[in-house]
Parts: structure tokens; sequence; C-alpha cells
């Protein structure tokens, strides 16, 4: 994930009421509760190239399914806290890309990510244009909750 990208989604994480943590730790499957690791393999039976991380009372697992990325935060009863799932402009529902369409029509869509938490789902798209490059945040009916034009 791009540096500018990665501050875009810091700065919306007060809209997840998600919680970030300070002691990250690399953590064997083996290693993980195994109501954590049920919930998630309950969820995501094919997942490949699965790797766990521990954030204080959090787990992060990234993994691969059907050829995009997804990152996935669980608490340590197996709920969940965040998804967050790499899409296509085409995966993106018909509200998402007519806004796009009709508000940022000279730019392209880079990246794109759906997010979603307990409650709400959010749509993060990267979007370059010619000679600049924004990011902006969408709800599911398209609605623009944040835009943000790259300084550099």
């Amino acid at each position: 994930m791009q540096k500018p990208l990665f501050s875009l989604l810091l700065s919306t994480l007060p809209l997840f009421s998600f919680p970030l943590s300070s002691c990250v730790q690399d953590v064997p499957p083996g290693e993980i509760p195994s109501v954590v690791r049920n919930a998630f393999q309950a969820q995501f039976p094919q997942a490949t190239d699965v790797s766990w991380e521990r954030h204080d009372r959090l787990y992060e697992v990234e993994f691969d399914l059907t050829a995009a990325e997804h990152e996935l935060w669980l608490d340590a009863h197996g709920q969940l806290v965040k998804h967050t799932e790499e899409l296509t402009y085409e995966q993106l529902p018909e509200a998402i890309q007519q806004t796009v369409r009709r508000d940022f029509g000279t730019y392209r869509v880079e990246d794109a990510e759906r997010i979603t938490v307990p409650q709400a789902v959010t749509y993060l798209l990267e979007l370059e244009g010619t000679e600049s490059e924004r990011h902006v945040v969408l709800n599911e009916a398209g609605k623009l909750l944040k835009d943000q034009p790259e300084t550099e």
C-alpha cells in the first residue's frame, strides 16, 4: 500500500472506530487462539498465502482469495473488527462507478478497496489524473465521505 493511501486510511480510522495498537508480532498459525483461527477458516476456507500478526489484543490475517488480496482484523473472540479487500473498478458497485464518472471523470481508478467494519462498508479509491492524484472514501450509496488531493 502506498504511503499516501495508508495516510488517508489512517485519517479515516475514526470513522470505523478501529483501535490502533503499538505492539505488532508475527504469530505462527498454531499459536492463534482456536476461536480466532476457526472464525477465519469458517468464513474463508479457500484462502491462500495466509499470514498472521498479533497487535495487542487484535489479530490481523493477510491472505489471497480469488486473485484478490485481503486483510482481516479479528478480536480475541473471533469477531470481525475490519476487513479490507482489494477490488477492480469493475467490481465496484454501480453507485460508486457513477460517482467516479460524474465527479472524477478525468481520473482513472488506480487502486480500490472495500473496507467492512461492523458499523459500515466504505470504499477507498486512489484516483490518478494526468497531473494529480487524489484519494477518496465513499459509502455504499456512492456518497463522497472524504476527498484528499495528493500533496507533494
